[in-house]
C-alpha cells in the first residue's frame, strides 16, 4: 500500500512539473548591459536611448525562432527574420528630439517561434 502511495504522489509530482510550459514558449527577456536602459530609467532629451532584448527557443519542443517584432509606443520599429536561430540578441538605440512629446515610453518585443507560439518583453 505505501509502494502505491508512494507511486501516485510520483506521477502527481510528474504532472505537476511537466505543465509547467506545456506550450513550450520561447524566452524573451530585457539586454541587462552597462549602458542599456532598464525598465523605469529617466532619459533625458538629446540622450541616446540604448536597449536590446536576448531570447532563446523553448527547450520544451526545439522549435527554433521564426521573427522578433519591435515596438516602440506602439508604433513599429523594426522586424528581424530569425529563421533557424535557436537564440539571438537584438540591440539598437534612438534618441529624443526636443520636439517630441516628453513622458513614458513603452518598448516591447514580441518573439515567435517556428511553432508559433510567442513571449513577449516590455521595458
Amino acid at each position: 500500500m505505501k509502494k502505491l502511495a508512494l507511486a501516485l504522489m510520483c506521477l502527481v509530482s510528474l504532472a505537476f512539473f511537466a505543465s509547467c510550459n506545456p506550450e513550450g514558449q520561447p524566452t524573451i527577456s530585457n539586454y541587462i548591459e552597462e549602458g542599456y536602459v532598464k525598465d523605469g530609467d529617466v532619459v533625458n532629451i538629446a540622450d541616446v536611448v540604448n536597449f536590446g532584448f536576448v531570447m532563446a527557443s523553448s527547450p520544451v519542443s526545439n522549435s527554433a525562432l521564426a521573427s522578433l517584432v519591435v515596438t516602440i509606443d506602439d508604433q513599429g520599429w523594426d522586424t528581424i527574420d530569425l529563421t533557424g536561430k535557436t537564440e539571438y540578441t537584438y540591440t539598437d538605440s534612438f534618441t529624443f528630439e526636443a520636439k517630441e512629446l516628453i513622458g513614458e515610453v513603452v518598448i516591447s518585443a514580441v518573439v515567435t517561434d517556428a511553432a508559433g507560439q510567442i513571449a513577449t518583453s516590455t521595458m
